[in-house]
């Protein structure tokens, strides 16, 4: 799948109505540009639900994303997914607890991926909702193999990201990232790509209206529709 695709803008070449013309002299003329495709990038929210999933919704306005949510979360939370599916957007599995899949037993990663699948279920049922696809992410993007096959053999695609952004670094004491160099990261997705953003107050309030509100994106995607999905690894 191609996702750097760019459009070109070409000249053309034209004589000056009224204008004398001598020998092979003639006038270029720049054709005005095309205006520019936006760039359909993939939004990807992890760490939710939390107390910014409602305000991250209204600030999509709209749009579509793939909200990652932890189970342990969603359990005490459920209404927040509620609100998230009846926006149109999807609600994808990131365990349920957020540990490193390296590092557990593959009991341990099965428990987590099942009990989290269950409350995902149980939210699609409450509102009638078809579930058409399932989605996994691994908590830090740490996989292992066996518990990669597992997951597919569940039937659940496992999405990793293209474009990572960092949001979370704004607020780290060991390596903390300026807002300037968040959005700098943020502004270098390009068409087709996985965006990764968590929910956090800085992404709340200054990430999700970047993305919604510039012409060069486009998050109007349908999710549900198969054949729009960015190729998963």
């Amino acid at each position: 799948m191609n996702r750097r695709e760019f459009l070109k803008n070409g000249l053309v070449f034209t004589a000056s109505a009224g204008t004398l013309l001598t020998g092979l002299e003639s006038f270029a003329e720049e054709k005005p540009a095309l205006p520019k495709q936006p760039k359909r990038i993939f939004l990807t929210i992890d760490d939710g639900p939390s107390y910014y999933t409602e305000q991250i919704l209204r600030n999509l306005n709209g749009e579509n994303a793939i909200f990652y949510f932890i189970g342990k979360q969603l359990k005490t939370q459920r209404e927040k997914a509620y609100k998230v599916l009846e926006a149109g957007s999807i609600i994808g599995n990131h365990s349920y607890t957020h540990p490193d899949f390296k590092r557990v037993s593959f009991a341990s990663a099965k428990e987590q991926f099942e009990k989290t699948e269950e409350l995902i279920e149980e939210a699609y049922a409450h509102l009638g909702i078809r579930r058409i696809r399932k989605f996994f992410r691994f908590p830090y993007g740490s996989s292992r193999a066996d518990i990669k096959e597992f997951i597919k053999s569940q039937e659940s695609e496992i999405q990793f990201w293209d474009i990572d952004t960092l949001d979370w670094r704004y607020y780290s004491k060991k390596s903390p990232l300026s807002a300037g160099t968040i959005m700098k990261n943020c502004s270098e997705a390009q068409d087709g790509d996985i965006v990764l953003v968590h929910e956090r107050g800085f992404t709340t309030a200054q990430i999700i209206p970047f993305y919604v509100n510039s012409r060069k994106y486009d998050l109007a995607i349908p999710f549900m529709a198969q054949d729009k999905m960015p190729e998963l690894y």
